[in-house]
């Protein structure tokens, strides 16, 4: 039941992360702020979103050995979608 959990939190935090991202990547491309969005609330979201994720794989390294298959996954998971979406 727990892995369950955990891996609700992962998920609801990728899909916020990429969801922000976006948001701030059309800003950015569009140069203009579109319907009176406040650009730096979105990248302050971003940066906090960011560190969600972060505190959750290090919550999965932390409890590797309730379920290591899970956090394997969870951990590969996130560092996946850092690569593909969120680059350097």
């Amino acid at each position: 039941m727990g892995g369950l959990v955990v891996m609700m939190a992962v998920l609801s935090a990728l899909f916020l992360l990429g969801f922000v991202g976006y948001l701030v990547g059309r800003t950015s491309r569009a140069g203009l702020e579109p319907g009176g969005v406040d650009v730096t609330r979105l990248q302050q979201e971003y940066a906090a979103a960011r560190g969600t994720l972060e505190e959750l794989k290090q919550l999965a390294w932390d409890h590797r050995e309730i379920d290591p298959a899970l956090a394997t996954i969870v951990i590969d998971e996130i560092r996946r979608f850092e690569k593909r979406e969120l680059g350097p």
